[in-house]
C-alpha cells in the first residue's frame, strides 16, 4: 500500500470520509470483519448477561420458543418473566437430525420434572408452511404431539426482531439489563457472542454498499429462537413494571360512579333536571337482513 508511509496531510486526504473500520483497514493494514458483531456489548461484557442456573417461580410467566431444523439444530429456550418485567432464559434443548415427535418428548419430559408446564409457546412464522407431500406443516405436527405453538404474533422482519432484543439487552441506570441467562444455556450464549451482520461477496461491494441489515445466517438458531419470543408481542414487561417515559402518565381507570361523583362536584359540569319542550327524542326501528329489528 503506498499510503502507508504517506505525509500525514496526505493520509488525512485519502482517508477523509472513510468510517472506523475503513481507516484501520486502509491506515493499518488490520484486518476487520466489516460486518460487526450484531450485540457487542454481550460479548465484551457478558458477565453482566449471565448468571448461575436456576429454576424461576412457577409464579412467573413461562415462554418457550422454538427454532426448528433438521439438519441444523433444533432450538428450544424457556424463559421466564418475574411480575416487575425482570426475564430470564433458564434452559434450553438444541439438537439435530432429531423428529417432531423426539423434540415433543423432550419438551413433556423437562416440563413435568420443573412441575410446569410453559404459558405460552412461540416460534417461527414459517412453521405454518404447508408440506407439498404431507399436506401438514410442522406446526401441525407439534400439535399432534400435545405441543401448541403460537406464532401469529411474530414479525418476519429480522431488523424488528434485533431492535426488540437490544431494548431488552439495553443496560439501564442500575448497571443490570432486563434481560439475562443462566450459565446452562451454552448453545444460546455461543451464538450471541458471535453473532454478526451478513457480508458482502467481495471488499469492493462492501465499500460501496452500506452494511447489510441481515444476519450471517450460520449458528443463529438459539438467536432466531429468542427473538421469536422476543417480538411475540409488544411488551412483555407488566404494565406495573413498566418504565415509563418522562412525559408519560401511569394508565388509569374510573368506574361509571366515580366519574360521575367527580362530574357532580365539577363546577363547569350542569346537570338538567327536567326535560324541556326544546328536547326532541327521535326514535327509529330498522328492520335488518336476518328478519328482525
Amino acid at each position: 500500500n503506498p499510503y502507508i508511509d504517506a505525509e500525514d496531510d496526505d493520509m488525512t486526504f485519502y482517508m477523509m470520509g472513510m468510517d472506523k473500520e475503513e481507516r484501520e483497514v486502509r491506515e493499518k493494514g488490520s484486518f476487520v470483519a466489516r460486518s460487526g458483531l450484531v450485540f457487542p456489548t454481550f460479548a465484551q461484557e457478558s458477565q453482566k448477561y449471565v448468571v448461575e442456573q436456576y429454576l424461576p417461580p412457577k409464579e412467573w410467566e413461562w415462554y418457550m420458543s422454538i427454532d426448528h431444523g433438521w439438519n441444523n439444530p433444533t432450538a428450544i429456550l424457556w424463559h421466564a418473566v418475574a411480575p416487575n418485567g425482570e426475564i430470564v432464559t433458564f434452559a434450553e434443548h438444541y439438537a439435530s437430525n432429531m423428529t417432531v415427535a423426539e423434540h415433543a418428548q423432550v419438551i413433556h419430559e423437562r416440563e413435568s420434572a420443573w412441575g410446569k408446564e410453559a404459558d405460552i409457546r412461540t416460534g417461527d412464522p414459517a412453521l405454518r408452511q404447508t408440506s407439498g407431500i404431507t399436506g401438514t406443516s410442522v406446526l401441525q405436527a407439534y400439535a399432534e404431539h400435545g405441543v401448541y405453538i403460537a406464532v401469529e404474533g411474530v414479525p418476519r422482519s429480522v431488523v424488528v426482531g434485533i431492535e426488540k432484543m437490544q431494548e431488552y439487552m439495553r443496560i439501564r441506570t442500575n448497571g443490570t439489563p432486563t434481560w439475562r441467562v443462566t450459565t446452562n444455556c451454552h448453545n444460546l450464549i455461543r451464538e450471541l457472542k458471535k453473532l454478526r451482520w451478513a457480508t458482502y461477496s467481495s471488499d469492493k461491494q462492501a465499500y460501496s454498499m452500506n452494511k447489510q441489515e441481515e444476519i450471517h445466517k450460520k449458528d443463529d438458531h438459539a438467536a432466531d429462537s429468542i427473538r421469536y419470543f422476543m417480538t411475540l408481542m409488544p411488551d412483555l414487561r407488566p404494565n406495573d413494571g413498566r418504565e415509563l417515559a418522562p412525559n408519560q402518565k401511569t394508565p388509569t381507570t374510573i368506574t361509571y360512579t366515580d366519574l360521575l361523583a367527580k362530574m357532580v362536584n365539577d363546577p363547569s359540569v350542569t346537570f338538567v333536571d327536567e326535560l324541556d319542550d326544546r328536547t326532541v327524542w327521535d326514535t327509529q326501528e330498522s328492520y335488518d337482513d336476518y328478519g328482525g329489528y
